[in-house]
This record gives C-alpha cells, structure tokens and sequence, in this order.
C-alpha cells in the first residue's frame, strides 16, 4: 500500500486536483519550511519504520523535531546517532512530564513556516510533506488540515466524526468532536499560539485545537480525502488505552 498508490484508488481523484492547483499558478510560496514534530516514550520498537517515513520523503525542504520524553528504552540514544548523522533531525531530552510538554518544547524548537505532527508508531506515506507543501501553497487562506488515515481494515478513514470523507471543512467538523487524526494533522506556525495543556493527560490534541480555532476567530481548516498516514493500533497507544 506504501509504495503503490494505485491500491488506494479513493485519493486518486484528490491527487490529481493537487496537481491541477499548483499548476493553475494560484500558489503564492512553493517551497516553505516544514517541521515534522514528534514526541516519544519508549518508542524504539517503532524507529526503523518511523525513520523510513521521514528520510525518503519526496519534499526536500523539511526539519524533524524529535522530543524524548523521558524514555526508558534506547529511543534517545538511537535518535542522537541519527541526528549526528543527518542534519535534518533535531533531537531534544525532554523532561518525562508528559506529551503535552514535550509537544510545547518541539513547538518552541521548530523553525518552520508549517508544522506537521507525526506520532513515532505510525507511518507517513513518502510524499506527505510534499503533498502538505503543494496544499498550502494552493490555499493562502488555509490555517490547518487534515489528511485522512488508513489502517488494516480500512484504506480512507478520517478519523472524526462524521465518517463520511466528502464533509471536509474543518471548522463545522470541530462542532462534533476531533475533526480529523492528529497524526495526519499540519498547520502554519502562526496558528498554533496557544501551548498544549498539561494539566491532561489524554485528548490534548482536541483541546489545543479547540483552543486555537476560537482564539484565531475566522481560521480555516480543511479535511483532505488523502490517506497519508498508515495509523498503528497497539496496546501501549494513549488512544487505545
């Protein structure tokens, strides 16, 4: 499925209007600073996929911002060998308070001009940060999106509420819940003023969302029917548990 897009043929439509965009001259920066962002704990069982994703994407001009958040397991320490090697990783000892902490300290080490999250046990498809580039470019007026998720079951999921991929502004989506998956989630950097609380410990991509949406008052959002994540389930998920 990764490496054959033709086996998702839902996102062949969806693709083939990114294109039409970009070539329609309505693009107004092509090629913008990407930061990936990620936060771990005792993820090392996930790295070789993980690290797959981001060193073949198609895109070129890109940061992945690494925080450890306190791990017991060699994440930290097989993160830093790749950081030594590639200049493109930024690897950060976090402190072990938890994810919302350590998605504010990547927040405030990341440079780019877009950010994208991206969860060590899931797998992004190769051309994500391109695709995340090319949409943004196309949409001056797009603050966030969100691109759907498959799995073993299901090949296009959005992951929110309604299922239906077809509903795809963001804004009305958010009056139902999470609009989309957080690991298929971008949005320019001026969006996100508002740090991630810590006072919870599960479901605090909902409530920075919320948050962000209501300060930025007219923020527009779009749900894009491409499935660029491959989402994991697994028992130690903060999701599944």
């Amino acid at each position: 499925l990764m490496l054959d897009a033709k086996n998702l043929p839902e996102s062949e439509a969806a693709v083939y209007a990114l294109e039409a965009m970009t070539a329609s001259g309505r693009n107004q920066k092509t090629n913008p600073k990407i930061s990936v962002i990620t936060t771990a704990k005792d993820g090392e069982g996930w790295l070789e996929d993980y690290l797959i994703s981001w060193t073949r994407q198609t895109y070129e001009n890109y940061e992945v911002v690494f925080v450890d958040d306190g791990s017991h397991d060699n994440s930290l320490a097989v993160m830093q060998q790749v950081a030594r090697k590639d200049s493109r990783f930024i690897v950060i000892k976090g402190d072990g308070k938890g994810r919302s902490a350590a998605l504010n300290t990547a927040l405030a080490n990341a440079s780019g001009d877009i950010l994208a999250i991206a969860d060590v046990d899931d797998v992004s498809m190769f051309n994500r940060l391109a695709a995340t580039a090319q949409y943004f470019g196309a949409h001056p007026d797009v603050d966030f999106l969100s691109f759907t998720i498959f799995d073993d079951k299901y090949l296009n999921r959005v992951g929110g509420r309604p299922a239906d991929n077809r509903f795809c502004d963001l804004g009305a989506r958010s009056l139902l819940g999470m609009p989309g998956r957080f690991p298929a989630f971008a949005f320019r950097k001026e969006f996100g003023r508002i740090p991630f609380s810590t006072e919870v410990n599960a479901g605090e991509d909902f409530g920075w969302l919320s948050k962000n949406m209501a300060a930025a008052g007219l923020a527009v959002g779009h749900s894009i029917p491409v499935p660029m994540t491959y989402y994991r389930k697994h028992e130690k998920s903060i999701s599944t548990n």
